[in-house]
């Protein structure tokens, strides 16, 4: 009885256009999309409800049918036992009350079914020479990211691209991931700082006294592994840092000695585990921490946004949370920011990656549920490269009472 009244459950390639395209992952790299869908969806017994209960949207693999397929492929993979442990964690009523109906879904109809001999060798030389266009165009380009500042407080109605300045960037590296701190009468900014050299970023810093000029980069932690997102914050007056250090398989607290300056470590607050930009904040006398991962070295980091709490900072009982992964949308899923508390809600900051080109643009949610049982966001606001002409990415955003900061790309 259970097993009919938990519904049937079926693994459907692509989204909107694309649901149930044939062969699976095909259209998407014959037309070039930047994104390739997959879901999982329980047909429910008893009436002609279907529902979605995971839509991963994540990067396509250019011009591999192939390499696209077996990357979407892994993905789905790991729907089912996480949708079956959250099920199983929740219950039957909250889980699929949370979760929306297909029938709410506006699917446009396209013929994206098997193509004749004809059609399919017309897209496949047109997908080569895309190729070939693209293997010259990386030849040439040389876009890094750079710090960029703009004098004015935080709102979450305009964030307008075209009021930030570009702060100067040194030879040989990039710049991104820059969190802000003021103390006293000084603004701080830290940042990753990636040697082309070396091929691995350390966590820099530059302050400002006065009028925003701020100081050459100082180096202020260096480890074999790369380094970036260096997560500060303040905890009982003294400040902290949760760098990323994917790389090394650890999620790592530091604690300030001599601020900015001096770090020294703490401990690792997980280990064995690939977590990317973890950000934590407080709330209901929990510590939450995000991070991204991937279900399969195949496939994406930045589609998975997991969620963990605890009852106190300096812990490794991390319990993860029962939907996770709780975001799967790579518009819309990699930590871009603190999370931060204005107009009596709590907004988290999102890396946009449904393009092209990584760290395209920002989005601003607002976290409209958070319990160790449920966790929803809703979409506010947005930073996007095509509201000026001069950037071609927004990668990051942090800001004080009168100083925003992000990272991005401009055109030179």
């Amino acid at each position: 009885m259970s097993a009919v009244k938990s519904g049937i459950w079926k693994t459907v390639f692509g989204t909107g256009k694309y649901r149930n395209g044939s062969p699976p992952g095909f259209w998407e790299v014959m037309n070039d999309e930047p994104v390739t869908g997959t879901s999982l969806q329980v047909q429910l017994s008893g009436n002609n409800d279907l529902v979605t209960v995971y839509k991963g949207i994540t990067a396509s693999v250019p011009y591999s049918v192939k390499n696209n397929l077996n990357s979407s492929s892994w993905k789905a993979s790991s729907f089912f036992p996480a949708r079956v442990r959250e099920y199983y964690e929740t219950g039957y009523e909250l889980f699929f009350a949370k979760h929306r109906k297909i029938s709410t879904e506006h699917r446009i109809k396209e013929d994206h079914t098997s193509p004749g001999t004809a059609r399919t060798i017309f897209l496949f030389v047109r997908n080569i020479f895309r190729y070939l266009r693209y293997k010259v165009w990386q030849r040439f380009k040389m876009k890094k990211f750079q710090l960029l500042v703009a004098e004015q407080k935080m709102d979450l109605n305009s964030i307008n691209l075209s009021e930030f300045s570009p702060l100067p960037l040194p030879k040989g590296v990039f710049q991104a991931d820059p969190f802000i701190v003021t103390e006293g009468s000084k603004q701080f900014i830290f940042f990753e700082e990636y040697d082309y050299h070396l091929q691995k970023g350390h966590i820099a810093v530059i302050e400002s006294a006065i009028q925003n000029q701020f100081s050459t980069p100082v180096k202020v932690l260096e480890k074999p592994y790369h380094l970036s997102y260096p997560f500060v914050f303040k905890h009982d007056d003294t400040y902290y840092m949760v760098p990323e250090t994917g790389e090394n398989k650890t999620v790592e607290l530091y604690r300030s000695v001599n601020f900015p300056q001096q770090w020294e470590f703490v401990m690792n607050l997980m280990k064995d585990i690939l977590l990317l930009d973890c950000t934590l904040f407080f709330k209901d006398n929990k510590w939450w921490l995000f991070g991204c991962s991937h279900s399969h070295p195949a496939t994406s980091t930045n589609d998975q946004l997991y969620l963990f709490y605890a009852d106190d900072l300096f812990t490794t009982n991390w319990k993860a949370h029962p939907q996770n992964p709780i975001v799967t949308d790579i518009g819309n899923c990699r930590p871009a920011g603190s999370v931060f508390f204005k107009e009596g809600h709590w907004y988290r900051p999102a890396q946009n990656n449904a393009s092209k080109q990584y760290g395209y643009g920002i989005k601003i949610n607002r976290i409209d549920v958070l319990n160790e049982k449920e966790y929803q966001e809703t979409v506010v606001s947005s930073v996007s490269p095509e509201s000026c002409k001069d950037f071609l990415a927004a990668h990051t955003i942090n800001f004080t009472d009168s100083l925003v900061v992000i990272d991005g790309i401009i055109k030179r």
